[in-house]
């Protein structure tokens, strides 16, 4: 059926793409430009929004006993905050580290109810930056 067809109909009846053409090159250059741009947004590295989030709630709901660097402060000390950076805290999986932060632990207080599930992930992604840098073995 199709061979008795015109071709100048079967033509404008579908849509034709070239892969060779120069507009289909420029487009794919540019969506390729904007992913190239857009991908250090979409990666979790530390200084995406939510790292930030997860520091600025750290200096809001833990400095106070944990100090800025997570080593502990005098007041965390007398009441047996644990150093975040220590191999202890750092070995425990991100779940259990969430359920400390939302339930407490010791004589730790429960953030649940002023706490987002999303701001609790944060807290553990910071919680995970603050491990020492491992050194490298030459």
């Amino acid at each position: 059926m199709l061979q008795s067809m015109p071709k100048e109909l079967f033509r404008s009846s579908l849509p034709v793409v070239s892969f060779g053409s120069s507009h289909f090159r420029t487009a794919v250059l540019v969506l390729s430009a904007i992913l190239v741009v857009s991908a250090p947004r979409l990666s979790w590295a530390t200084d995406t929004p939510g790292a930030q989030d997860g520091a600025a709630a750290f200096k809001t709901k833990c400095v106070a006993c944990h100090g800025p660097d997570g080593a502990g402060t005098a007041v965390g000390k007398s009441l047996k905050a644990p150093d975040l950076r220590s191999e202890a805290v750092q070995k425990q999986s991100d779940a259990d580290l969430a359920t400390f932060i939302a339930n407490g632990k010791g004589n730790m207080p429960s953030f649940k109810s002023s706490t987002s599930d999303e701001q609790i992930r944060a807290l553990v992604m910071h919680v995970r930056s603050l491990a020492p840098k491992k050194k490298a073995e030459n």
